[in-house]
């Protein structure tokens, strides 16, 4: 999982614009799925004439 995560965080160029990380893992028989879900916080630009 951690691998997973450090992966994520490498495409975010700010990392402290990480405001919400939820980690949810299901099982079953023969397997195990992991969710990551990150909420990041990013400037997309704004121009306004006046």
């Amino acid at each position: 999982m951690e691998r997973i995560i450090q992966a994520l965080l490498e495409k975010i160029s700010d990392e402290e614009s990480v405001v919400n990380k939820q980690i949810n893992t299901y099982g079953g028989p023969g397997f195990v799925e992991v969710e990551v879900i990150m909420e990041v916080l990013e400037s997309i630009g704004k121009k306004q004439k006046i």
